[in-house]
């Protein structure tokens, strides 16, 4: 599996790079061996990666199809952690094409998982999420209320200053 890792890691790398061509065929490479090695795990992983590539690129459907997939995937094996950041790449495309009520039910559900686990850092990314859907829908209260959980939680966690100030961000 080290191979399959080490090539998963590289297209993530490429991916946030914006090397977007290299990072996929760098996931899909690592995914035919996870898929080999029968790793739902790692799998889950790599249709996450791939659904955050294609929101990346604007390609909506492509990225909601990888999500689903690493969700499925994630579920089947009962990852709490990747099915709250399928969840929320879900509820992300969703709130980003003005599908507010289907973010909602995708943020929500995420949610739960992430605060049930102690999935801190991944309920930072959602807790802005939430915010950004109310302030899609007009609901300010709503959504300064989960901006202002967003940084507190936030603060509370050590190295993630970059989220932080993405949260911030929203606030203004």
């Amino acid at each position: 599996p080290g191979i399959a890792l080490a090539k998963k890691t590289l297209g993530f790398c490429y991916i946030w790079t914006s090397q977007n061509e290299k990072g996929v065929e760098l996931c899909l490479e690592a995914n035919d061996i996870f898929k080999t090695l029968r790793d739902k795990k790692n799998g889950s992983s790599v249709y996450v990666i791939l659904g955050t590539n294609f929101y990346f690129l604007s390609d909506y459907e492509t990225a909601l199809k990888c999500y689903k997939i690493g969700y499925d995937l994630a579920a089947k094996i009962s990852d709490a952690g990747m099915m709250a950041d399928a969840l929320n790449g879900i509820g992300t495309v969703f709130y980003t094409t003005e599908q507010n009520t289907k973010a909602l039910s995708s943020l929500i559900e995420a949610e739960k998982i992430a605060r049930k686990n102690k999935l801190n850092s991944t309920l930072v990314k959602i807790l802005e999420g939430l915010g950004e859907t109310y302030l899609n829908l007009k609901k300010y209260d709503k959504a300064i209320l989960y901006f202002s959980n967003c940084v507190k939680l936030t603060s509370k966690l050590k190295g993630l200053a970059q989220v932080k100030a993405y949260a911030c961000d929203g606030l203004g």
